[in-house]
């Protein structure tokens, strides 16, 4: 759900809300393009690029994040993610990753700009947002359209079945290790992604 949320309906072209801003952001997670230029990519390069094109370049950045941030632990579900790519820096210091209720950004504080630009994400009023509210927003967005989602669990259950299918390597030695301790997780979810993809250019 957090690709879909952040490119307003998993739109890879989307430009963000502030264009012109300083380091403006764009396409699915809403990359700033700091960020993208640590990665060898360029804003404009990034929008023209299709969904598919820009999974896998997303997983990595993300598992980037979690081994900086987050102690090499793949975020367990939707609202922590976000919450790791919204703020990295503050999901690490305010010890999100095991307290749901940690203030990623509030009305005062450092980060308090951030937090002003993404009340979406305060959906009650509190005055914070924090991996519970932005659950909320998603649980939010489950009610708002609960055939879209029903949808998406169903591609990716599918996913994870053929994942769980797949017969092993017949190759000599161990399979490939996977760091980050989401790697298993990045490749199905990237699976999930393409293979509902087809769903949701019927959804935008």
């Amino acid at each position: 759900m957090l690709l879909f949320i952040e490119s307003a309906g998993f739109d890879p072209a989307n430009p963000g809300p502030s264009p012109n801003a300083t380091d403006p952001v764009g396409g699915l997670n809403q990359m700033s393009s700091t960020n993208l230029a640590s990665l060898g990519l360029t804003r404009p390069v990034w929008l023209t690029l299709s969904a598919a094109q820009q999974l896998p370049v997303i997983f990595r950045f993300w598992q980037g994040l979690s081994k900086t941030f987050a102690g090499g632990v793949f975020p367990s579900d939707g609202p922590h993610l976000l919450a790791l790519n919204f703020l990295p820096a503050s999901y690490q210091t305010s010890g999100a990753a095991t307290n749901p209720a940690a203030v990623l950004a509030g009305k005062a504080g450092p980060y308090a700009s951030d937090y002003a630009s993404n009340l979406w994400y305060d959906p009650d009023g509190t005055g914070a947002i924090t991996p519970l509210t932005i659950a909320k927003r998603f649980a939010l967005q489950d009610q708002a359209n609960p055939a879209r989602w029903q949808i998406l669990r169903a591609g990716i259950a599918a996913a994870v079945g053929r994942q769980n299918l797949s017969p092993p390597s017949v190759a000599a030695g161990p399979p490939p290790r996977t760091t980050g301790g989401g790697g298993g997780a990045v490749a199905v979810l990237v699976a999930a992604g393409l293979a509902v993809w087809a769903h949701v250019k019927g959804w935008v």
